[in-house]
């Protein structure tokens, strides 16, 4: 027929061709004797690896012979090589094979798998073929074979296994998987082997053994006898430890253990804080936004919200018109800047709902300007309800639910769950479910709310129950755990944990596959117990540092509080370490700090007013740190705290609030006024930092009047509430009275302390003396709620005491030509305490400026004390003080006496010592002072004389004697008495505040007292006169100094009159005046012989008497003749004060002096 047909359908009795234009096909001219299927190109992985190679021909016929040949292709094509069509191409084809198809037995499956189940039973996952051996795709397999069983030869005799399981009583995990079965009724920990055979009507296909032996196996038992402990006593720290320990539990699930879990957890409720956050880089001009809690939305809210104002609008959520508790519970509120102006943070505490709140749903409603604006809600403390003594906290409930958006839609498939750490929601994998369009969704407590209000989303056909089933799991406060390092650990300790607190334990059992249940410890609770604390650290006691009648203790908290706060210290002192009559103070701390109490009170004033308060409201006045704070109005029935305050609609809520005009709820003044409780008002003064509690009594009294008890937080005393009279509404019903008929009073109830730090350094006592230089034993001894502890005694006892007094009986004295000793005893006040040295200062100023000390250490030889100055200067006067020093510090300082003195010795001899011979019965010694005073001022000389040269003869005065001249500024002295015409010898001391020093012997020696000339007159002038003669007058004095020209007493400068002698001056030589001479002449070396006596003491020279020539200038002299005729120098020269006619006058310092010559004019 050689007609190309297709074939659309083949079944076991006929073959469907399609339509075709081939004639003997159309004209049906020919029988069909055989037909050729078209040949089937496999490529592609089907022939890649190693070969043979294999492929399924499917739908022939049963019982029909099938012949089959293969070509191999490549890329040549096929084409005709022969003109006559034989062979008809270029492909070579194997020779055919015969084959009839028959149903033969199935192919064994493709796999198996086993996975645990349960503790006794393991879920067995096979993947069919689907060649059935009949052809039908696999649909011909009506059983599978499962045999079980411990070995792998599956020879154990008497098992129940295997067994023909229908087809049936498998499930399909989803289209396309495997088949799932369970085998059930297993041993524990036994591994199985399982091989499986497909059955059809021809019989079993060759068995498959499941990939994997396993042993059924599940969560283990509880460990067995858990118990717990804890210290009694423990002084090195608090009791912050508990023991657990534990035996293996008696089912371990099949598995071997690994590890205990061992939990800890307190049911100490936690408030939840959630922050709502607005932060922008650009401010905005306006910007408003809205929150939403428990499917309802507050009002607008203003970008800078007051937090109270925030808090109001949440309080009054989802409320009605009557107030009532708020949906959302009582809540505080703070705000704080971002970055001073890129927003702000409200961080929203929930204080009464304690559990895992959702998070509130933010959404800005408006904005005008500004940039970079983002909103976010965030939760910085997670809320925890408490009170769960079997879990360690609260388990988390999600719900997954499954959908399609079309209700009539079946879906089917399975999904798989997993997590990964602590995510919000478990992850979801929708792989397998069908139809693809289905909907998975968790929720998790959080995401049940939207940020409309609204409860979930409108799509969720369940949305309804959602709420209800949800909860957000919560980790108790305090929640700890330790996962053992082994199994055979059976014990642990359990640190960190709070004294006083009651903690619940549990301890599980970790197996290879999991964790199993919990075990409870016995106890039920255990509390670390609080304890007395340990020993205060670090005692000293010290002097308090100029003050006699205290001292200074010091410590340090104790190693361990017990467990407690410490609230106070015992500090005892006492003169015995027995401390049989000790003195105490107790130091407060500040955990222990008073607060300050206020009472208000409002009553009726106005006995005449029958009608009671119920209406109106009132202001108080707070005054602290300088400043004067006046609260907003407070309602006459004002409730104590916030936590009692009512939401509801704007106009109607009880809710504090302050005024905001861009709030929806603008808290006007009429608002406020029927608004807010005692708390929240006093609370909204910016001098108030840590709040105020505040109780009120429950219900008014007769006139209406309420009393609230307020207690300041914030530590001190510094409080004054009152009243403000011109500020208060108070009224009764329908305002009908005057509001002078009521007031409201304040008063204090109790005044606030403040401690200071009780630790550190304390003063003691601080009533009262201690007795100075008396040793006192300190200990000290903290306190807690549990009581006092041991003490702790300082390691070495102490006395006040202070410096010393100032030294008495200091005396200075001259010990060398260039030191002093300063002789001292010791303070009539020792300050208390030994005294251990003395300084001694000196300095040459008065005020002991630039000054040098020494201190003098040797005292074991008693009072009075000697320190030697050394290294001065000799004759500079130093001022010298002493001082006192015990271990307190050096007292203040004794000055000398005298207070200032010299280093020095005796005097050097005199110098330029003469002799002169003055009359027959007087010498006259002249002197200068010493090259040498010896460091100190000469205080006189003394003049020594004696008839031989060793001033050791043995004659009486005045032959042999001495003279002591007081008067330092006498350098002369005249001997009287002497015997004429005999030899003496004379020296001269200088004499200082040590003495006298060595003698000069005086030149020339020795001395003769015999008739001398008389001394040349003084004072000598001349002047021309005209009255009552003309000439020249001249006068003079009597001579001063004698012959030899040494002053009887005193000095050249300023001498004495000498001695007389029978009445007559011994300046004349030893007899009286007999006349003086006047010469004159042109010449200063007068070579003529002008010369005239003269009996007084001056003359009057005339051109008439005695030749003068008018105009001519002459010079004029005088001597002195004394009765001996003896003559005395010329005095031709006037004083040249303070000197006396000098002439070539030789002075002790070596220079000489000369007056001018005496001239005159005559007229």
């Amino acid at each position: 027929m050689q007609c190309v047909l297709t074939i659309t359908a083949i079944t076991q009795s006929s073959i469907t061709a399609a339509p075709s234009l081939c004639l003997p096909f159309v004209s049906q001219a020919f029988n069909v004797v055989y037909y050729t299927i078209p040949p089937v190109t496999v490529s592609g992985i089907a022939i890649q690896g190693t070969p043979p190679y294999q492929y399924l021909i499917q739908g022939l016929t049963a019982q029909t012979t099938y012949y089959i040949r293969i070509a191999a292709v490549n890329s040549v094509p096929f084409q005709q090589i022969s003109a006559s069509g034989n062979p008809p191409n270029n492909c070579k084809w194997t020779f055919p094979a015969a084959v009839t198809p028959t149903n033969v037995l199935p192919d064994p499956i493709l796999s198996a798998q086993l996975y645990v189940q349960s503790a006794t039973s393991l879920e067995l996952r096979i993947q069919p073929s689907t060649r059935d051996g009949q052809g039908l795709g696999g649909s011909a397999i009506t059983f599978y074979s499962i045999d079980v069983d411990t070995v792998s030869t599956f020879s154990t005799p008497g098992r129940q296994y295997p067994i023909d399981v229908p087809i049936a009583n498998f499930l399909l995990l989803y289209p396309g998987g495997p088949l799932v079965y369970y085998i059930n009724n297993l041993v524990t920990g036994t591994p199985y082997f399982v091989q499986v055979r497909a059955k059809t009507s021809v019989g079993y296909s060759l068995s498959k053994l499941a990939s994997n032996s396993l042993a059924p196996s599940g969560p283990p038992g509880a460990p067995a006898s858990i118990r717990t402990s804890t210290s009694v006593t423990q002084l090195s720290a608090p009791i912050t430890q508990a023991n657990i320990g534990w035996n293996p539990p008696t089912l371990t699930g099949g598995l071997a253990v690994q590890y205990y879990h061992v939990e800890w957890w307190t049911t100490a409720p936690r408030a939840e804080v959630q922050v709502v956050q607005l932060q922008w880089t650009t401010t905005p001009t306006a910007l408003t936004f809205t929150l939403a809690f428990g499917g309802s939305l507050t009002g607008s809210i203003p970008m800078n919200c007051a937090p109270e104002n925030v808090r109001n609008a949440l309080m009054n959520i989802g409320s009605t018109n009557t107030p009532a508790v708020p949906l959302i519970g009582n809540i505080e509120v703070t705000r704080t800047a971002i970055n001073t102006n890129q927003g702000y943070q409200w961080s929203i505490t929930f204080v009464s709902a304690l559990p895992n709140q959702p998070m509130l749903q933010l959404a800005i409603v408006s904005s005008t300007g500004g940039a970079g604006i983002q909103s976010s809600v965030f939760e910085a403390v997670a809320g925890v309800a408490g009170g769960n003594t079997n879990f360690p906290g609260t388990p988390e409930v999600q719900v997954l639910t499954i959908s399609h958006p079309t209700a009539s839609q079946a879906v089917t498939g399975v999904f798989r769950l997993s997590f990964l750490g602590n995510v919000p929601a478990l992850a979801v994998d929708t792989t397998n479910i069908v139809p693809s369009t289905s909907v998975a969704t968790l929720y998790d407590g959080n995401n049940a709310v939207l940020n409309t209000g609204a409860w979930c989303a409108t799509v969720d056909l369940v949305c309804a129950a959602i709420y209800s089933y949800v909860r957000i799991g919560e980790k108790a406060v305090g929640y700890g755990f330790y996962d053992s390092t082994s199994a055979t650990m059976l014990t642990y300790t359990i640190t960190n944990l709070m004294s006083g607190t009651s903690y619940y334990t549990s301890v599980t059992t970790r197996n290879l596959l999991t964790l199993g249940v919990r075990g409870a410890a016995y106890p039920v609770s255990i509390i670390p117990p609080k304890q007395v604390p340990s020993p205060p650290t670090a005692v000293s006691v010290n002097v308090k540092y100029g003050i006699s009648t205290q001292l200074l203790v010091s410590y340090s908290t104790p190693v361990s509080n017990g467990g407690d706060t410490i609230r106070k210290y015992l500090i005892e002192y006492d003169a015995t370490p027995a401390f049989s009559s000790a003195g105490s103070q107790t130091v407060w701390c500040p955990t222990a700090n008073v607060n300050a109490v206020w009472r208000i009170t409002s009553s009726k004033v106005n006995a005449a007013q029958p009608l009671p308060i119920s209406a109106g409201w009132f202001q108080l006045k707070l005054s602290r740190a300088n400043a004067i704070w006046t609260t907003d109005p407070i309602p006459y029935n004002a409730v104590a705290m916030g936590s009692s305050e009512l939401g509801a609609q704007p106009a109607f809520s009880l809710i504090y609030c302050t005024t905001c005009s861009a709030c929806t709820d603008t808290c006007d003044l009429a608002r406020q006024q029927i608004s807010g409780s005692m708390q929240k008002k006093l609370q909204g003064l910016l001098s108030i930092t840590n709040g105020v509690t505040v109780t009120r009594t429950p219900t008014a009294v007769t006139d209406g009047g309420y009393v609230w008890s307020v207690t300041f937080i914030d530590p001190g005393d510094d409080f004054a509430l009152e009243a403000i009279a011109s500020s208060t509404g108070l009224n009764c019903a329908g305002s009908a009275c005057a509001n002078s008929d009521y007031q409201v009073a304040a008063v204090k109830v109790a005044a606030g302390t403040n401690y200071a730090p009780c630790t550190g350094t304390q003063t003691i006592p601080t009533v009262g003396a201690l007795t100075k230089g008396q040793l006192y034993y300190i200990r000290v001894t903290a306190f807690n709620s549990v009581g006092f502890g041991l003490p702790q005694i300082a390691a070495n006892p102490q006395k006040p005491m202070v410096v010393p007094g100032i030294p008495t009986g200091v005396s200075l004295v001259v010990y060398s030509v260039s030191s002093l000793q300063l002789v001292f005893s010791p303070p009539l006040d020792n300050g208390g305490d030994t005294i251990t040295s003395y300084t001694v200062t000196w300095s040459l100023n008065a005020d002991f400026s630039a000054s040098s000390s020494m201190v003098v250490t040797n005292l074991s030889g008693g009072s009075p004390f000697y320190a030697v100055i050394s290294g001065l200067t000799k004759g500079l006067f130093y001022f010298v003080q002493v001082q006192a020093t015990n271990s307190q510090g050096t007292g203040l300082p004794a000055l000398s006496s005298p207070l200032s003195l010299n280093p020095s010795a005796v005097p050097s001899a005199p110098t330029n010592v003469v002799l002169g011979v003055t009359s027959p019965s007087m010498l006259t010694v002249g002197w200068a002072p010493p090259a040498d005073n010896g460091g100190d001022t000469i205080t006189g000389y003394i003049v020594e004389w004696d008839i031989i040269a060793s001033y050791n003869s043995l004659m009486l005065a005045p032959d042999h004697s001495s003279a002591s001249i007081s008067d330092p500024a006498q350098h002369s002295y005249t001997i009287s008495l002497l015997t004429s015409q005999t030899a003496y010898y004379v020296h001269v001391y200088a004499v200082n505040s040590l003495g006298p020093g060595s003698p000069q012997d005086a030149a020339p020696l020795p001395g003769v007292p015999d008739l001398m000339p008389p001394g040349k007159p003084i004072s000598l002038s001349a002047a021309a006169v005209t009255t009552p003669n003309a000439g020249i007058y001249v006068q003079w004095q009597a001579p001063y100094v004698p012959y030899h020209g040494i002053p009887c007493f005193g000095t050249l400068a300023n001498p004495s009159l000498c001695p007389l002698i029978l009445g007559v001056s011994s300046v004349f030589g030893g007899s009286g005046l007999r006349t003086y001479f006047v010469e004159w002449d042109t010449s200063p070396v007068f070579t003529g012989t002008n010369r005239v006596s003269a009996a007084g003491n001056n003359i009057l020279l005339t051109s008439a008497s005695n030749g003068i020539v008018s105009g001519t200038t002459y010079y004029i002299r005088v001597q002195t003749v004394n009765n001996n005729g003896y003559m005395s120098l010329f005095c031709q020269r006037s004083n040249q004060a303070p000197y006396l006619c000098p002439d070539n006058l030789a002075l002790p310092d070596g220079s000489f002096v000369t007056g001018a010559y005496v001239t005159a004019t005559a007229p």
